[in-house]
Formats: structure tokens, sequence, C-alpha cells
């Protein structure tokens, strides 16, 4: 099962993504899966694009990604809700049509950075100045 949370702002702009497993069958051969890889893959690399955003994210095993906005400018906002809008609903549109194959959450309203792992990493190495 491929399991996606999604952390939206007040403005409903995407704070942070974390993405993980697979739909069921052979690698390479489930539709939902390709659908999920791609929806999530494209919306990373455009995000990753942007040199006005600060973007962090990992991608370090297959089946897994975890992405985060820690900042936009106030001007960019309605286009991150734009592309933040896309990707929630293809991934519930997809969700919807295969629920035994994908779960989607979202939390709504966040303030700052939620916890991740790959937050904690990078305040652990401001710690100890690496």
């Amino acid at each position: 099962m491929i399991r996606v949370e999604l952390w939206l702002d007040r403005a409903e702009c995407l704070v942070r993504l974390r993405s993980h497993g697979h739909a069921p069958g052979a690698a390479g051969t489930n539709t939902v899966c390709a659908a999920v890889s791609a929806l999530l893959g494209s919306s990373a690399r455009l995000l990753a694009a942007q040199s006005d955003l600060k973007i962090d994210g990992t991608a370090d095993r297959e089946g897994e990604l975890e992405l985060v906005v820690s900042a936009c400018p106030s001007h960019r906002q309605p286009w991150l809700g734009g592309v933040t809008g896309l990707l929630l609903q293809g991934l519930e549109d997809i969700a919807r049509g295969y629920p035994d194959q994908i779960r989607v959450s979202v939390t709504r309203g966040v303030l700052g950075i939620p916890e991740t792992p790959l937050h904690r990493k990078e305040q652990k190495g401001d710690q100890d100045g690496t």
C-alpha cells in the first residue's frame, strides 16, 4: 500500500509531503504505483526548480519521498497553492479509484514546519557544527 501524507498551511500551500510504500504487484507492472510516482516526482522536480523557494527533500530508497517547503515568498503563494491543489486533487482521485492501493492523509492549518526525520538531521548537523 502507498501512503501519502501532506501537511498544508493556512493558505492551503504545501509545507511537507511524505510518501512511502508500494502498490501490490511486481515492480513496474502496477499502473497506480506508476501514476503516483509520476505525480509525486513531477511535483517534487517542479518545486525544486524554483530558485526563490527553499525546498529540502530526500528519496533515499525506492518507494520513499520526503519533501519540505521551508520558505516561500508571499508573492509566490498563489503559485504554490496551485501546485498543491493539483497534487492533492490528483492523489485524491487516484485514492478514490483505488482505495485498497493508496491512502492519502492531509493535515491542514499547519504553522511552521512539522517535525520530520529530514528536518531532525538538519537540526542535529546545525547543533554539532557539521
